[in-house]
């Protein structure tokens, strides 16, 4: 998520937590971070940009 959307995301992910926690979830490393603080659970951590899908399973 963009620098300046990053509250509006910790919001709508705290509002769908229990939704989002029965997903396995991916996500840029800030935006990651961030996640982790709103949920219960583990976030898979990318690199930004092209380089972060060889990181996905």
């Amino acid at each position: 998520a963009h620098d300046n959307m990053k509250s509006d995301l910790y919001e709508w992910a705290t509002y769908n937590k229990v939704l989002l926690e029965r997903h396995e979830l991916y996500a840029t490393g800030t935006t990651g971070t961030l996640l982790e603080q709103a949920l219960t659970c583990p976030i898979g951590k990318l690199q930004s940009g092209p380089l972060g899908v060889a990181g996905l399973p």
